[in-house]
């Protein structure tokens, strides 16, 4: 409040000769008069209050200044970075955390401030303001703190009613920055684009988490490229579950975290998933009573093993390497049959033109 009253600044005036002949006048006036002797003692009228008026006078100024300052934060709400009611907002929002203890609680309201600094970014970008690569920051460390509160957080459904708010908000937020980002100014583009990825990414990050908690216990952050290279969907037959390893059409998956219900060995099973810090998260798995007659498998190419297999999002694969024209980065579908468990390439995407993976995601 104290930076809006500086900044109001009355109109330059030039006060006429004869408003200050008639200023003079006055004041000549005034000295002729005697001074009123009067003195009071303020403090000692304050404490000769009785204590319901002193109650009554002190919620009374608390409520003006609730009045003013609520309408203040109100009319600050629709600021960007740059207005000058501005810092009211996010002050305000500040002293929102402060009183935020619960760990879902600030999870979800770090979320809905990251959801705020988005919807800023895009209202700048259709104003052509100039974006500041810190809003972009601010975003990074909003989608991480919610995380990191979310990893200690212990109600697990308050914890998948937040992951639910995050994908389906991250995906609105994605939506909003994709129809801006074409428009903008050219120095704005990467810094929405890096919003977008990031955006992305917290989308497939809370479907993961959504059936495996555990994943939340490894210190994510929205920045980590190697989540985009480590999700993966494979196709085919459930040949075995042996412990955490299990094997889908000759392909398989160790390490693998899934909370939910296994299928029957035999089934015909479709699912995605993650890799990351050599744990394999399964997000999803739909069963079908179809018998498949291809495995496929698709994923992100990332080299060759010691072993002679190809790493595709973590997942050890045997790829026939007669057709195998594919470099460390690139987007892969991979198909073949369970006789010699070996697959072929039959699409690929250059790892510079691909943002996404999985589609849904």
């Amino acid at each position: 409040m104290l930076e809006i009253a500086v900044s109001i600044k009355p109109e330059e005036t030039s006060p006429s000769a004869e408003f200050k002949a008639r200023t003079r006048l006055h004041l000549f006036d005034a000295e002729k008069q005697p001074a009123a002797v009067k003195t009071t003692n303020h403090f000692r009228s304050w404490f000769a209050l009785t204590p319901v008026k002193v109650t009554a006078s002190v919620l009374l100024v608390v409520l003006i200044f609730a009045a003013v300052g609520g309408g203040t934060v109100y009319a600050a709400q629709s600021s960007t970075p740059g207005d000058i009611l501005y810092p009211v907002k996010t002050g305000a929002e500040n002293i929102q955390l402060t009183f935020t203890t619960s760990p879902v609680a600030k999870a979800r309201l770090y979320l809905q401030l990251a959801q705020k600094r988005i919807n800023e970014m895009a209202r700048q970008a259709k104003l052509n303001r100039n974006i500041n690569p810190q809003s972009a920051e601010t975003v990074t460390n909003l989608f991480d703190k919610a995380l990191a509160e979310l990893n200690i957080a212990s109600n697990a459904q308050a914890i998948n009613n937040t992951l639910s708010y995050l994908s389906v908000a991250s995906l609105n937020e994605e939506l909003e920055l994709k129809q801006v980002v074409g428009s903008t100014a050219q120095t704005n583009q990467p810094v929405l684009q890096q919003i977008i990825t990031e955006t992305d990414r917290a989308n497939m990050i809370a479907q993961v988490a959504y059936t495996n908690h555990a994943l939340l216990k490894q210190a994510l952050t929205v920045t980590d490229t190697q989540l985009d290279a480590g999700q993966f969907k494979i196709e085919g037959t459930l040949l075995s579950v042996r412990s955490n390893s299990w094997d889908i059409g000759g392909t398989n998956i160790e390490n693998v975290v899934y909370s939910g219900a296994i299928p029957a060995v035999g089934s015909s099973v479709e699912l995605t998933g993650l890799v990351n810090d050599n744990q394999s998260f399964i997000s999803s798995i739909a069963v079908s009573t179809d018998v498949p007659q291809v495995t496929e498998v698709e994923g992100q190419f990332e080299g060759t093993n010691q072993n002679g297999t190809a790493n595709v999002s973590g997942i050890a694969v045997n790829i026939d390497s007669s057709n195998a024209q594919i470099t460390p980065g690139d987007s892969v579908q991979l198909q073949g049959n369970t006789t010699d468990n070996k697959l072929n390439v039959t699409g690929k995407q250059s790892g510079t033109d691909k943002t996404t993976l999985l589609p849904g995601h």
